[in-house]
């Protein structure tokens, strides 16, 4: 399996309003790719704002939730499945 980096993921939702380089820094949005360790992340994009934890059947699954400001109106959340990206989410909050 071909993993993304999150500058082709940026790309692919362009037309919505699912991406925008506001969220976290844009150079530190494009190095964030599915397949990364949890340690990558959080040396690149920082401690986040929130984290949920879930235990799913032989691994734990963490998402982390970077919060918008009132002067970056976006949430970044990322998804960790077994210590490893497993999804990228940015998304507009008014």
């Amino acid at each position: 399996f071909k993993q993304k980096t999150a500058y082709e993921i940026y790309q692919c939702d362009w037309s919505s309003d699912v991406c925008s380089s506001d969220l976290l820094p844009f150079d530190v949005f494009i190095r964030i790719q599915q397949g990364m360790s949890e340690g990558e992340v959080l040396l690149r994009a920082g401690k986040p704002d929130s984290e949920s934890v879930e235990s799913m059947r032989n691994f734990v699954v963490k998402t982390y939730y970077y919060f918008p400001t009132p002067s970056d109106p976006w949430i970044t959340t990322i998804r960790i499945e077994g210590g490893r990206v497993a999804n990228l989410e940015r998304v507009k909050k008014f």
